[in-house]
Protein backbone atom coordinates (compact mmCIF):
# COMPACT_ATOMS: atom_id res chain seq x y z
CA UNK A 1 0.00 0.00 0.00
CA UNK A 2 2.61 2.83 1.25
CA UNK A 3 0.55 4.57 2.97
CA UNK A 4 1.48 6.91 5.74
CA UNK A 5 -0.83 6.30 8.85
CA UNK A 6 -0.87 8.44 11.64
CA UNK A 7 -3.06 5.31 13.66
CA UNK A 8 -1.38 2.72 15.66
CA UNK A 9 -2.30 -1.06 14.85
CA UNK A 10 -3.71 -1.20 17.94
CA UNK A 11 -5.74 2.09 17.02
CA UNK A 12 -7.18 -0.19 13.94
CA UNK A 13 -8.16 -2.78 15.97
CA UNK A 14 -10.05 -1.11 18.06
CA UNK A 15 -11.39 0.65 14.94
CA UNK A 16 -12.95 -2.79 13.45
CA UNK A 17 -13.98 -3.39 16.72
CA UNK A 18 -16.08 -0.55 17.58
CA UNK A 19 -19.76 -0.09 16.50
CA UNK A 20 -19.15 2.40 14.14
CA UNK A 21 -16.85 0.21 11.69
CA UNK A 22 -19.88 -2.00 12.28
CA UNK A 23 -22.25 0.21 11.00
CA UNK A 24 -19.92 1.12 7.88
CA UNK A 25 -19.34 -2.16 7.03
CA UNK A 26 -23.12 -2.97 7.20
CA UNK A 27 -23.69 -0.11 4.89
CA UNK A 28 -20.52 -0.77 2.63
CA UNK A 29 -21.98 -4.87 2.13
CA UNK A 30 -25.74 -3.04 1.48
CA UNK A 31 -24.28 -1.12 -1.50
CA UNK A 32 -22.61 -4.09 -2.84
CA UNK A 33 -25.69 -6.20 -2.78
CA UNK A 34 -27.13 -3.27 -4.48
CA UNK A 35 -25.40 -2.76 -6.69
CA UNK A 36 -25.13 -6.81 -7.86
CA UNK A 37 -28.98 -6.52 -8.32
CA UNK A 38 -28.24 -3.53 -10.68
CA UNK A 39 -25.90 -5.75 -12.74
CA UNK A 40 -28.60 -8.40 -13.20
CA UNK A 41 -30.76 -5.85 -15.10
CA UNK A 42 -27.91 -3.93 -17.10
CA UNK A 43 -27.23 -5.01 -20.78
CA UNK A 44 -25.39 -1.66 -21.13
CA UNK A 45 -21.50 -2.76 -21.66
CA UNK A 46 -20.70 0.40 -19.88
CA UNK A 47 -22.70 0.79 -16.86
CA UNK A 48 -21.67 -2.78 -16.20
CA UNK A 49 -18.00 -1.88 -15.39
CA UNK A 50 -18.93 1.00 -13.80
CA UNK A 51 -21.11 -1.14 -11.65
CA UNK A 52 -17.86 -3.36 -11.46
CA UNK A 53 -15.82 -0.83 -10.62
CA UNK A 54 -18.06 0.62 -7.75
CA UNK A 55 -17.87 -2.91 -6.59
CA UNK A 56 -14.35 -2.94 -6.42
CA UNK A 57 -13.72 0.08 -4.88
CA UNK A 58 -16.65 -0.83 -2.21
CA UNK A 59 -14.66 -3.99 -1.34
CA UNK A 60 -11.57 -2.12 -1.41
CA UNK A 61 -12.88 0.16 1.68
CA UNK A 62 -14.60 -2.55 3.15
CA UNK A 63 -10.92 -4.27 3.01
CA UNK A 64 -8.88 -1.07 3.89
CA UNK A 65 -8.29 -1.19 7.94
CA UNK A 66 -7.28 -5.01 7.49
CA UNK A 67 -5.21 -3.85 4.77
CA UNK A 68 -3.61 -1.16 6.73
CA UNK A 69 -2.71 -3.27 10.00
CA UNK A 70 -1.45 -5.65 7.56
CA UNK A 71 1.29 -3.33 6.30
CA UNK A 72 1.68 -1.81 9.56
CA UNK A 73 2.52 -5.53 10.62
CA UNK A 74 5.49 -6.07 7.90
CA UNK A 75 6.71 -2.16 8.50
CA UNK A 76 10.03 -2.07 10.28
CA UNK A 77 9.74 0.02 13.59
CA UNK A 78 6.40 -0.70 14.30
CA UNK A 79 6.42 -1.27 18.13
CA UNK A 80 2.79 -1.86 18.36
CA UNK A 81 2.20 -5.14 19.93
CA UNK A 82 -0.56 -7.36 18.58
Amino acid sequence: MGLKVESSKSDFKLFVKSSIWIDIVQTLKDRIDLTRDQLETCFDYDEIRRLQGKIEELRYFLLLPDGIVQELTETKGNSDVD
